[in-house]
């Protein structure tokens, strides 16, 4: 099974714009396993920054950006809807 695909166009990093988990499979560290998948790729690639952001409240997602030493970056405000709400921008480079 393939778990991660990239292509590099104009820009040089890699951007997830989405993880989900159903309820039955939290707390197995799958994000975390497919962050390592991910970076591994990335290195092989010659890839050297990612970036990505989540919630302000996606405090399980904040984790696992700061457990692969993602930096926080900036904040932007009312970037998500239903409900609105600030995004946290991440940001890695290797």
């Amino acid at each position: 099974m393939e778990i991660v695909k990239f292509t590099l166009k104009e820009k040089n990093y890699v951007k997830i714009t989405s993880i989900g988990t159903k309820s039955c499979f939290r707390g197995q560290k799958l994000a975390h396993k497919l962050f390592e998948k991910m970076i591994g790729e990335m290195k092989k690639e010659g890839v050297k920054d990612f970036r990505g952001e989540t919630r302000a409240t996606n405090y399980p997602m904040q984790k696992v950006f700061s457990d692969f030493d993602f930096r926080n970056v900036g904040t932007f405000k009312e970037y998500y809807d239903n409900p609105t709400e600030d995004a946290l921008r991440y940001q890695l480079s290797i």
